[in-house]
């Protein structure tokens, strides 16, 4: 397996590292490996919508490697096949899929979204180890989207 594998009894990060390679000052895996030697983050949720399969499992490969040298937890973002193929340990999907696949098998955790409190129960239901609050502070990639702020974030954290 390329990936630390984060614990399935305790999949808690603090601080991760969603991607976006695109706005990011270094190449990604080299941005990914200095925020992780700098201690500034726990895991890295690959999240890069624009890629296609075969250029994204390029990358989730890449990107594994360095998660798995640096100590850190990597998460595939909605190709599960990829994520299979690559055998990690984690896959994070967007709740609109998890709805419509449902969770997938094999993995010690699937992490989603959450965009509304109401949101939570649902997630759980659906078999969600890890919840995603967002948009808590205003997002880099959807400029137009309003952050939520922090009674949004105590309201999820109330209801998981």
């Amino acid at each position: 397996m390329f990936a630390c594998e984060p614990s399935a009894a305790d999949p808690t990060f603090r601080r991760v590292f969603v991607t976006d390679r695109l706005r990011c000052a270094l190449p990604l895996p080299q941005q990914t490996a200095f925020l992780a030697e700098s201690g500034a983050i726990d895991a890295v949720i690959l999240r890069e919508k624009d890629l296609d399969d075969a250029a994204y499992e390029l990358l989730a490969a890449e990107m594994a490697a360095v998660c798995a040298r640096c100590g850190i937890a990597f998460v595939a973002h909605a190709h599960v096949e990829a994520a299979r193929r690559l055998g990690c340990a984690a896959v994070h999907l967007p709740l609109p899929l998890l709805r419509a696949q449902g969770r997938p098998d094999g993995f010690a955790w699937v992490g989603t979204n959450v965009h509304e409190a109401d949101e939570v129960a649902e997630a759980e239901v659906l078999g969600a180890d890890v919840l995603v609050a967002s948009p808590v502070f205003a997002p880099s990639c959807k400029p137009a989207s309003t952050a939520r702020g922090l009674p949004f974030l105590r309201a999820v954290l109330d209801r998981a």
